[in-house]
């Protein structure tokens, strides 16, 4: 839960089907709010780490996603209030 007026930060992460780390940057990242219940930033962030930053702008429940080419991972549900 992520109440408005406080923020959440995400950082996807990746793995090979062996279990190593794949090297990501937030270029190739897309985010997505599920629900329209806030917005995502990237942009204020000074780094080329896959991070994002959570804003909530209205009371509800959501999910974010996170999309790197054809491969797409879901957060657990976020309620905002």
């Amino acid at each position: 839960s992520v109440p408005i007026g406080e923020e959440l930060t995400l950082e996807v992460t990746g793995m090979d089907a062996f279990g190593n780390s794949l090297s990501l940057t937030k270029d190739k990242v897309v985010w997505t709010v599920i629900n329209d219940i806030g917005e995502m930033n990237t942009d204020s962030l000074p780094t080329s780490q896959p991070i994002a930053v959570f804003s909530p702008r209205q009371i509800g429940n959501g999910r974010i996603s996170a999309s790197v080419g054809n491969l797409k991972g879901q957060s657990t549900s976020i309620l905002d209030k």
